[in-house]
């Protein structure tokens, strides 16, 4: 969309620390609406390590989520950032419960433990297919990655589709109009000032 490329444009003229300040943002615009329980922000660790630990406290302070840092590496650093209420709804699900304990996760777990189940499996794993149940992606299309091998889905957009592919286009267009207000307000003001306004819409 031009919103969304001219947003990535202006990032460039941004000072470092605002260019962190608005992409965390941005990525995390449909949790901050309620639209996902969390989203997956992966930072160059050469240009934004120092920034992060420095910067974290008033990013923290102004989104009003929790993050939790999965995995870090040379090249990059993976941080999940949550709604914990929306998160431990999410995975309180019969479906999601179900998948969970198949790969292994301990049944009736706080949220916090299995977030540190599954940062360690970030270790050793590229991206664990049930990375997806945190993410907000529906049951059946993470059991339907899962069983397929990622083949054969319905629609590719922000996940890939193996159910119930009109609800996740309304899904879709939900966020599709998400990222086009996070990409005109925070072109437009300090990113501070766009974030409050963007959890107040």
């Amino acid at each position: 969309m031009p919103e969304n490329l001219y947003f990535f444009k202006h990032l460039a003229d941004c000072d470092k620390s605002e260019h962190l300040h608005k992409l965390i943002a941005y990525v995390v615009t449909p949790v901050l609406k309620g639209l996902k329980p969390s989203e997956l922000v992966v930072l160059n660790a050469d240009r934004f390590l120092d920034l992060w630990t420095k910067e974290k406290p008033k990013i923290l302070a102004t989104l009003k989520l929790c993050c939790r840092e999965m995995r870090q590496s040379e090249e990059n650093i993976h941080l999940l950032f949550y709604d914990p209420t929306l998160l431990r709804q999410t995975l309180c699900n019969e479906d999601c419960c179900r998948i969970l304990s198949a790969h292994g996760y301990p049944k009736q777990s706080s949220v916090n433990n299995l977030l540190g189940m599954l940062s360690k499996r970030l270790s050793y794993k590229k991206f664990p297919h049930e990375i997806g149940l945190f993410l907000g992606y529906p049951p059946g299309d993470v059991q339907g990655f899962i069983d397929c091998q990622g083949k054969n889905f319905h629609l590719c957009r922000y996940w890939k589709v193996y159910a119930n592919k009109e609800e996740c286009l309304c899904k879709f267009q939900q966020l599709d109009a998400a990222k086009k207000e996070a990409a005109e307000t925070l072109s437009r003001m300090p990113a501070d000032h766009a974030i409050h306004l963007l959890k107040a819409i």
